[in-house]
């Protein structure tokens, strides 16, 4: 077939080529993409193949086509570049690269031309940018880089990989071979497309169809599609798939996921009907569910379900991998890029859909009129050009309609709307086009919405591959755009998808061209053809209402419809095609008639915007709902960028100017400002303030209806700051005809109508202000709000406050005044009749409104109103400035608030068009300066003081709070210095430019005059019609006209202020009086500047005797007040501490009294307790300080701590028998931070990793459930406590009654979960605040210790001797001989096997157990201990009181946990002797009856003391009153170290209390310890003295806590001896633990369930406990399977209990008679005992160390040779080193890196010997040496003497003993590598987090290329790759592709990871986001700023700024201190505190 194809390419018969290939794809394509039937959406066996062999066959053949080579195998086309000569690596084009989805893009800020212009980062590292300001942005996936486009970059065009060389020739392809690659490449875009695009779903293209192999008809597969829509919401499609395609959630969600990401997916293969009904279900259901829809959607559709042949599917899927394979040849063959883009641009592809040409009806008559006044404005020879144009206009918005195969179901109203709406603006014509004539590129662009998400996005990649990277045809892509505008946009409208998948976003890419811009909006009138777009998309929103010419906008129906926000769009193209404005030179007669006939449709559209939404004020009643308002600034914020551009166009030509400016006047001419009639006959109206008089027109906003929206006015406003294109109007000279036109039209209107409605605006703000609208509800609030805030107000107010002073430069003074005052309703205010007048009119017409306040509001926004119209001179166009003079204005007000963070500034300061290219930071910088950031906080910037004199109070863009917050930081910052600095008098301001500069002269109009001297008169005589404010403002202006006088002495504002009013008189009466208090010192500076200037203009020397008097009287004045007020202030503070004394005194006397008459008889001076934190403690010892062994020192308390509730303030003594027992607030959670993870990363936890039986005894090496206890140390009395849990608890059950189902909290109080009191930290259990045992009556284990005498050796001989002794004098025989058992030992026998025979016959087994452990020997029953006396006898029956306690043991063993189908299992492996016997295994319930009653009896008669044992006390007598308080916290402990089944758990809890929480809480108190002095450790500090409270009472607590909790062991002896004899008997045979499924690892298969903790019941665990003798050595636990800390912890708090009279027993056995003892009072206080079992720890912690060290884990890459390397060790040390390491590892080679083993041991003894060191420092109150206190000091020694060791490891490693041991335990370790590698390596260390990359650029990178590990599509990488910050793996978060189901819940990807990763907290950083997600339970978890910060220090929490960010080392450390203090839980909560919306997060979903 090769040869074939290549012969016929050969010859250029390319209808066989195309032939050959379709019948080779045809053959091929199903083989490769066979469908799979049980799961037709798994796509991975295809992957397999398109990558391997098959793969490769279906492209190597159009390879061979392509290099006419018959032996080609490959699928590249790289050979392809020698044929051609081309070198593919050459520069000088542009890069190209196309981003995929979160990839980093870069812009420069210097250089781009625009915000679209990017890099890649690969361009970026290598050009000039990179030293310059940039930014980054994470890509959405539709863009390439732009790098080495010289229209993009304003310099450094490419970087160094893409310079134009200059030697450099294009390659020119051989012709042959040139249009060889154009018939191919054609070939393939056919096929392809073909298929892309095909109806049909059931058939294959007619092209196709002859070469399709026969199928019979009945085995004719077909498949159910399922195709993507944004309408459905994820769940509803997953549910409907559950239902109906019958597949399991998992699956449902994976499904859903690829629909999302793809666009479709197969979900079910089958015959046609069954394809058919699945399809029809589906359809049927979600049409149905409305609940489906999001809310944003209007489409009420179906999912869209198509029923197709599979050959067709498959041939679909086959062309996108077509499509991929060129996009990837065009990388590798740089020439075919231009081949592709000339095939996409020529060849011809018949259209498959109806192309139905409409037009739009003539143009809008209002309009043409405008266009034909300004044509009769123009020269005659431009007339005929504008009469064509202005033809061709009425052709022109052309729109496509499609007609649809199938008709969509419309309700019958939809229908008629629709026909009307198209009727109304549209006649119909013919078909206009045939439909073969369109070219493949307009196929692409039409048919865009008919394909799927996967088609279109590699299409578009495929046009940015080819025509946007050559300039010539990306010209002519855009102007078959532009010709198609109107229908791509249609298309888009009615389509769903997002703008990233749609045709539409490629717009960005040709418009942001400046040239190609120009030459679009020049030759294709683009701007006339986007307006006509908008208008054809908006056209049905207009209401005509009851107006003939001109309707509005009306949105009230429906806000924001979905269709408008997907056609509003389009108003980005017109920014776009704006963006670059043009200079003189590219202005060319085409470019003025397509800009001006863009802007006349763009102008019909703003008219309809123009007055929408007015608003009416209610007057009588609260508006009853509220009117919709979001809509109209939805527009506008999308409009303003379009708007600002257009008014700069117009000003860089003047022609253009005065024609848009003739339009929009002509516009609002035809739509005048609306009037009220002042009386019957005129509307003019006449007024008359202080005899000058003015007619003005009638309109009272109070009354009448006013619109925010007034967009053509401020066009308008805009085109006057137009250079000095506005002149004419200020000269006399004749214009050209325009401008004369223009005149005219101004001069034949009322002169106030230009600003008429501008005003109504701002009085309308001023009203709002008075609160005389606050009827009319939140929606006219929210307008004003949004029509002051940055992001509207560069297009609203701003234009605003300029059309007013454009207002008051074309109109005379006094009408002005009169005009603004009038409209403000201050006319008769601002007479001076006004007051006497008040009180005759109030009798005629009383007024319902305070008016007086009102009216005093009002003035004060009139002078606001002027202040601005007078200072605001910086806006671009008015005052003689330059844009960053107007930043650096606006900087230095927003920072006169206070000092700010750049992001706040940059927030704050407005978006204005003009100062785009001005840089902000550089503003920033001349007006501040940079306060370098703290180690955690942002750096601010705060205001040079050379700066504050441009500070204005009235600033424009203050609001109500800035003004404020300004004025105070201003009083604080400016009191130090001088008058005229602390006066904030008003800076001079730059000149007026030549149009406005008449304007100052309204400051010396006589009414302005007037109406200051009337102001002045009523503050004087504090008048309720004036106000501080308003004076403030007075005096302000006057300010500025006194400036404006000083700069040109010919203003004679003075002179004439003195000669009509005698202004100045006024002022200095007010000098230093109370009325002038709002700003004394600005009344100073005015006058005096006042006197200058009037000294200076009349000159005559008269005044100057007057002029000091006054002055100095004020000055003397202020002094004499101070001076009053100190000697006041100092008196009456002197009073008040006179009196403070004396209270004081009185109390101390008095407490005194009480509490000697209280507490006299309690043995301890009460009034020498005033320590709060500790006990004072006098130390009785000499050298260095001991706390365990021999030379211990001896601590006696001096006084105990006091401590005061923080519920009921009472003070509490901290001794035994005083008072009531105190708790602290704690914390209880389960922690995984030192739990021991697996080669995978995983936790070994219950499912993974070995546990011992014995799990109550030790804790197992992998430590996998640490009980973290923390407390915030806030203490409280039990009782207080208590009463406080039940109050939140009753609280929370009614608060949810009155809620009903109210929503989930972050503190849970079911739980018992409760926040401190006092500091608001979660908590959820009390821990005590025992006594120190030395105030009690016990005493220490160290008085009962024989061992005082013997050495270390020696003790451990004897007491490995007695643990291997028989434990009777009963004859011992050998093991299998017959020998008489005892009854207790029959009664355990028959015991197990039943249980045994229940276990096979129930069918469930669950864990089998080791029955080796019968052969004790001795017959002694328990002795019981109860508080009193009395006698048990032996065979009584069970009393009442016990027999539930039977009943449950007995429960245990019958039937555990049948029904819980989720627990893990595992096959029972019997080891030793015990067989199953399976002959006896009967059906279940013939067994189950009996068999529960023999169980019961045989349990009976084993431990019937035992029961009474358990109602014994948890604590000795010493600690009566703690009790409760202990068994609380150890309920709430065994709660969170569930392991076992429930039934085991909580049998426990209820009988084995004291037992189970002993050791629960010594487990706990070493992970606490652990965990304490890894913490401080990390963080560089010693281990003692850097203790912060919450960790000292926490350790206090705990250690008294487990010395205390001794006492439950002294009847369990043989509990006591099990543990020795991990550390001292033979491990167990090896034969255990060959497998891991043994008992004595019960690891289930790994398969199980991983969340379900290990459940099952533990036989041995009962035996072991209840057994009298104990099971011997022979039952043991690996050595290195146990927590050697937990371990010598456990046994150093019971070791003293086996001493008794003397002598060292390892059994309960005393003598045989004794059944009982009495309970002695003992506890471990550092005996001798105590420290051999430590050292004995040690040295197990030694050969763990050695047993688990590998060679290779030392960095041995530069060794040389095999020497040895043993850096400075003594040569003995090495020997000893190297001889133990031979015997654990005989098997290895002698060890060489003797050092590093050397540093892991000192590594080891400090993780056991710290948290052992801080333990008994708070048992026994011993002071530690001062090298432990100090973090400059590491030395071993001083820790190892404080324990009572030999000082240097060396001591202790060396001797016989450690030998003989080691040989011992080396029995432990496995043989087997599987085994070993499953080990944990000692020492342990915390899991710490990962370190992060420096840059975060480098982070955002590692995971652009992260694709979702449960669907690698190429396209689409996951949306939230999210980095887990304790092993760093990358999670696809908060996506159904990878949740997972457990137990029924869903788990997202991070909680799931969790589970495996850091238990029951995580900490994640979501990479794209910039942000950390905190997470703890299901409905816990909060969001926080990622560690990485800016130049300035600030975090970007969402990466919403985009600067450069690096890491910052403190926050980061925070973040570990956090994790390492296990304190997340607490943080979440607090941060929820905060910031409340966390609560509404699916945390379960991240």
């Amino acid at each position: 077939m090769i040869v074939d194809l290549v012969n016929c390419v050969r010859q250029g018969e390319w209808g066989q080529v195309h032939q050959l290939l379709l019948k080779h794809w045809l053959a091929q394509v199903p083989e490769v993409f066979e469908i799979n039937a049980d799961m037709p959406w798994d796509n991975s066996g295809i992957n397999e193949r398109l990558l391997g062999a098959p793969g490769e066959l279906l492209f190597s053949p159009l390879v061979s086509a392509f290099l006419l080579d018959v032996h080609n195998t490959k699928s590249s086309l790289e050979t392809m570049n020698a044929i051609a000569g081309v070198d593919p690596a050459k520069g000088g084009k542009i890069c190209g690269h196309v981003f995929k989805n979160g990839e980093l893009t870069y812009t420069c800020l210097d250089c781009a031309t625009d915000g679209t212009c990017v890099m890649c980062l690969q361009c970026f590292e290598v050009s000039i940018h990179k030293a310059h300001k940039y930014k980054m942005h994470s890509s959405s996936g539709s863009g390439y880089c732009d790098c080495g486009d010289k229209d993009a970059w304003l310099e450094g065009y490419a970087c160094a990989n893409h310079e134009k060389k200059e030697e450099e020739e294009a390659a020119v392809l051989a012709p042959e071979l040139r249009n060889r690659c154009e018939q191919l490449v054609e070939i393939i875009l056919h096929f392809a497309l073909s298929l892309i695009t095909h109806k049909d779903d059931l058939t294959l293209p007619e092209a196709f169809e002859e070469f399709k192999p026969e199928v019979p008809v009945d085995s004719q597969q077909f498949l159910t599609v399922l195709y993507n829509d944004e309408t459905h919401t994820y769940e509803s499609v997953i549910k409907v798939l559950e239902l109906y395609i019958h597949c399991t959630k998992d699956q449902a969600m994976l499904v859903a996921t690829i629909v999302d990401r793809e666009g479709r997916s197969a979900v079910k293969l089958g015959n046609k009907v069954d394809c058919t009904k699945a399809k029809e279900d589906v359809q049927k259901k979600t049409s149905r569910d409305s609940l489906s829809i999001r809310r944003a959607s209007t489409h009420h559709l179906p999912l869209s379900v198509k029923v197709m042949d599979t050959m067709l599917f498959s041939l679909q899927s086959f062309s996108i991998s077509l499509l991929t394979w060129l996009n990837a040849q065009m990388e590798v063959f740089p020439p075919l890029r231009e081949i592709v883009g000339e095939i996409l641009l020529t060849s011809k592809f018949e259209l498959k859909k109806d192309y139905v040409k409409k037009q739009s009806k003539s143009e809008e008559g209002l309009i043409a009129q405008i266009v034909r006044n300004v044509r009769d404005g123009m020269d005659a020879d431009d007339e005929a050009e504008l009469i064509q144009l202005v033809n061709e206009h009425i052709d022109a918005g052309e729109i496509v309609a499609e007609v649809e195969d199938e008709q969509m179901e419309v309700d019958a109203d939809d229908d008629e709307e629709i026909v009307r709406e198209l009727t109304a603006g549209i006649e119909q014509q013919g078909p206009s086009r045939e439909s073969t004539t369109f070219t493949i590129l307009e196929n692409i662009l039409l048919q865009d919405t008919q394909m799927w998400k996967a088609g279109r996005c590699i299409l578009h990649q495929l046009l940015m591959r080819t025509v946007f990277m050559i300039y010539e045809q990306k010209v002519r892509f855009a102007k078959v755009f532009m010709q198609h505008y109107n229908e791509i946009y249609e298309d888009f409208i009615k389509d769903d998808h997002e703008m990233e998948v749609s045709v539409v976003g490629l717009s960005v890419q040709f418009m942001t061209v400046p040239s190609l811009a120009r030459k679009l909006v020049a030759e294709d009138e683009a701007l006339s053809v986007i307006s006509n777009a908008i208008r054809l998309q908006t056209n049905k929103y207009i209401n005509r209402g009851n107006m003939s010419e001109i309707g509005r906008f009306d949105f009230t129906s429906r806000s924001f419809p979905a269709d408008l926000r997907r056609a509003l769009q389009i108003t980005r193209d017109l920014a776009y095609i704006l963006n670059a404005i043009p200079s003189d030179a590219d202005w060319t007669r085409e470019l003025i008639e397509g800009f001006v006939k863009g802007f006349t449709d763009f102008l019909v559209f703003l008219q309809h915007l123009q007055g929408m939404d007015e608003v009416k004020r209610q007057a009588v009643e609260h508006q009853v709902w509220e009117s919709e308002w979001e809509t109209a600034f939805n527009i506008l914020l999308r409009l303003k960028d379009a708007i600002a551009l257009v008014i700069s166009w117009a000003e860089s030509n003047e022609e253009v100017h005065n024609r848009l400016l003739l339009m929009c006047l002509e516009l609002m001419n035809k739509m005048p400002p609306v009037y009220t009639k002042a009386s019957e006959d005129s509307s003019g109206l006449t007024i008359t303030i202080n005899g000058e008089s003015s007619t003005i027109t009638h309109f009272d906003v109070l009354k009448s209806a006013t619109s925010i929206h007034q967009p053509v006015v401020r066009i308008i406003a805009g085109l006057f700051t137009a250079k000095d294109h506005a002149m004419f109007l200020k000269t006399d000279e004749p214009g050209t005809e325009l401008q004369e036109k223009i005149r005219s039209l101004l001069q034949s209107n009322e002169d106030t109508n230009l600003y008429e409605l501008t005003l109504r605006v701002l009085v309308l703000c001023a009203q709002t202000n008075a609160s005389l609208w606050r009827r009319n509800g939140f929606s006219l609030v929210n307008q004003i709000h949004n029509y002051f805030s940055p992001l509207c107000r560069s297009e609203m107010f701003d234009r605003d406050v300029l059309m007013m002073q454009v207002g008051a430069a074309l109109t005379p003074p006094l009408k002005f005044i009169i005009h603004l005052l009038h409209r403000f309703r201050l006319d008769k205010w601002a007479t001076t009749e006004f007051e006497q007048d008040k009180a005759a009119a109030a009798q005629t017409k009383p007024e319902s409104e305070d008016l007086s306040k009102t009216m005093v509001l009002i003035a004060e926004e009139f002078f606001q109103c002027l202040i601005l119209i007078f200072s605001e001179r910086y806006t671009y166009g008015v005052g003689k400035t330059n844009p960053l003079d107007g930043l650096k204005r606006e900087v230095v007000h927003i920072l006169c608030t206070g000092s700010h963070t750049f992001s706040h500034i940059q927030q704050k300061v407005s978006h204005d068009n003009n100062t785009k290219r001005v840089s902000l930071h550089e503003a920033v910088n001349q007006v501040a300066d940079f306060r370098k950031p703290l180690s955690t906080s942002a750096g601010q910037f705060h205001c040079k003081e050379s700066c504050l004199p441009m500070y204005s109070p009235f600033f424009m863009h203050y609001s109500k709070s800035d003004q404020s917050a300004a004025e105070q930081c201003q009083a604080r910052v400016r009191a130090k210095m001088d008058r005229v600095t602390r006066s904030c008098f008003p800076n001079p301001l730059p000149d007026y430019l030549p149009f406005f500069e008449n304007l100052p002269l309204i400051l010396k109009s006589n009414i302005l005059i007037h109406v200051f001297k009337l102001v002045i008169d009523r503050t004087t005589r504090r008048s309720r019609f004036s106000s501080d404010r308003v004076f403030h403002k007075v005096l302000y202006l006057i300010g500025i006209a006194l400036n404006e006088e000083e700069k040109d002495p010919d203003f004679g504002f003075t002179h004439k202020a003195e000669e009509n009013v005698g202004l100045l008189g006024m002022l200095e009466g007010l000098l230093g009086k109370q009325e002038a208090s709002i700003c004394p010192a600005l009344l100073e500076v005015t006058v005096e500047k006042y006197r200058k200037l009037l000294k200076r203009n009349s000159g005559p020397p008269e005044p100057v005797i007057v002029e000091t008097h006054p002055m100095s009287t004020a000055e003397e004045l202020k002094a004499k007040r101070q001076a009053k007020a100190a000697e006041m202030r100092q008196k009456a503070m002197a009073k008040m501490s006179s009196m403070q004394s004396k209270f004081m005194k009185k109390i101390e006397v008095d407490e005194s009294k009480d509490e000697n008459h209280v507490k006299t008889e309690g043995g301890i001076k009460p009034e020498d307790c005033d320590n709060k934190d500790e006990d004072i403690v006098k130390q009785i010892g000499h050298d260095f300080p001991v706390c365990i062994g021999i030379n211990k020192w001896q601590t006696e308390i001096e006084k105990p701590r006091i401590l005061t509730c923080i519920l009921c303030q009472e003070d509490e003594v901290i001794a035994p028998q005083l008072g009531k027992p105190m708790v602290c607030a704690a914390f209880i959670q389960q922690s995984q931070l030192f739990t021991h993870k697996n080669q995978k990363g995983e936790l070994m936890t219950a499912s993974s990793g070995a546990i011992s039986t014995r799990d109550l005894l030790t804790a197992p090496a992998t430590l996998q459930y640490g009980v973290d206890v923390s407390t915030c140390s806030h203490s409280m009395h039990y009782e207080c406590y208590k009463s406080l849990s039940e109050s939140n608890r009753s609280r929370d059950s009614l608060r949810a009654r009155q809620v009903g189902q109210h929503p989930h909290k972050m503190v849970d109080t079911e739980s018992g979960e409760f926040q401190c009191p006092l500091c608001k930290r979660l908590s959820n259990a009390a821990i005590p605040i025992l006594p120190a045992y030395q105030l009690t009556n016990q005493i220490g284990f160290s008085t009962v210790s024989g061992a005082a005498d013997e050495n270390f050796e020696s003790w451990v001989a004897r007491v490995k001797r007695s643990l291997e002794m028989p434990l009777s004098s009963e004859s011992v025989t050998k093991k299998g001989h017959s020998r008489k058992r005892s009854h207790s030992e029959r009664s355990l026998l028959d015991l197990e096997k039943l249980s045994q025979t229940s276990k096979e016959s129930d069918g469930s087994a669950k864990y089998s157990y080791n029955a080796t452990h019968t052969d004790a020997s001795s017959t002694t029953q328990l002795p019981t201990s109860t508080p009193t006396e009395s006698k048990i006898i032996m065979n009584s029956p069970p009393s009442a009181d016990d027999a539930d306690f039977y009943n449950e043991l007995a429960a245990l063993f019958v039937d555990p946990e049948t029904n819980n189908a989720n627990s893990p299992t595992a096959t029972p492996t019997p080891a030793g002797e015990s067989n199953p016997r399976s002959s006896e295994s009967t059906s279940s319930e013939a067994v189950k009856k009996p068999l529960s009653s023999q169980i019961q009896h045989a349990i009976h008669t084993l431990i019937r003391p035992f029961p009474s044992m358990s109602k014994s006390k948890i604590c000795s007598t010493a600690f009566d009153g703690f009790e409760e308080p202990i068994k609380d916290l150890g309920k709430n402990m065994i709660k969170y170290r569930r392991r076992g089944n429930e039934s085991k758990v909580n049998f426990i809890e209820k009988h084995l209390k004291g037992y189970a929480i002993s050791t629960v809480t010594w487990q706990s108190a070493a992970h606490v310890a652990r965990a304490i002095s890894s913490y401080l450790y990390y963080d560089k500090k010693p281990l003692f003295g850097a203790l912060n409270t919450r960790q000292r009472d926490c350790m206090s607590a705990m250690s008294r806590l487990c010395a205390s909790l001794s006492h439950n062991m002294q009847f369990l002896l043989h509990a006591v001896s099990d543990m020795l004899r991990v550390l001292l008997c033979d491990p167990p045979t090896t034969k255990v633990t060959q497998t891991l499924g043994s008992p004595l690892f019960g690891t289930s298969p790994s398969s199980a369930n991983p969340s379900t903790p290990h459940s099952g019941t533990n036989f041995a665990f009962f035996v072991q406990l209840f057994n009298p003798a104990g099971p011997r050595k022979n039952v043991n636990l690996n050595i290195l399977q146990v927590d050697i800390l937990s371990l010598a912890i456990s046994l150093m708090m019971t070791i003293g209990w086996t001493w008794n009279n003397g002598i060292q027993s390892m059994s309960n056995t005393s003598t045989k008679a004794t059944t009982h003892q009495k309970s002695r009072l003992l506890t471990p206080d550092g005996s001798i005992d105590e420290a051999y079992v430590l050292r004995l720890a040690l040295l197990a912690h030694y050969f763990q160390i050695f047993a688990t060290h590998e060679e290779s884990d030392g960095e041995d890459a530069n060794m040389d040779d095999g020497s040895e390397i043993h850096s400075n060790l003594d040569p003995a040390i090495v020997e000893i080193m190297v001889k133990l390491y031979s015997i654990c590892h005989p098997d290895d080679q002698p060890l060489r890196r003797v050092d590093a083993l050397w540093k892991k041991l000192e590594e080891g003894a400090h993780s056991l010997l710290r948290p052992v060191a801080l333990l008994y420092h708070y048992i026994t109150l011993v002071d530690p040496p001062e090298a432990l206190k100090d973090p400059s000091i590491h030395s071993a020694e001083a820790l190892f003497r404080y324990v009572g060791l030999p000082s240097k490891i060396e001591e202790h490693i060396q001797g016989s003993l450690v030998e003989s041991l080691f040989v011992m335990w080396s029995l432990a370790i496995p043989k087997d590598d599987h085994l070993l590698r499953e080990l944990v390596v000692q020492p342990v260390k915390p899991n710490l987090l990962v370190d992060l990359p420096d840059r975060y650029s480098q982070l955002i990178n590692r995971v652009a290329s992260f694709k979702c590990p449960t669907i690698p599509i190429e396209e689409s990488t996951s949306n939230v790759p999210t980095l887990c910050l304790v092993c760093g793996t990358i999670l696809c978060s908060q996506a159904y592709c990878c949740q997972k189901i457990v137990n029924k819940q869903s788990y997202g990807a991070c909680r799931y990871h969790m589970s495996q990763c850091s238990g029951s907290v995580g900490m994640f950083l979501r990479v794209r986001d910039c942000s950390l997600v905190l997470m703890t339970t299901r409905k816990r978890g909060c969001f926080r700023p990622a560690p990485y910060v800016d130049e300035f220090g600030e975090v970007d929490q969402g990466f919403r700024r985009g600067n450069p960010l690096h890491l910052n080392p403190e926050l980061y450390q925070k973040l570990k201190s956090l994790w390492l203090q296990q304190g997340i839980t607490e943080e979440v909560v607090n941060y929820n505190e905060i910031d409340y919306r966390n609560v509404q997060y699916d945390w379960a979903h991240f």
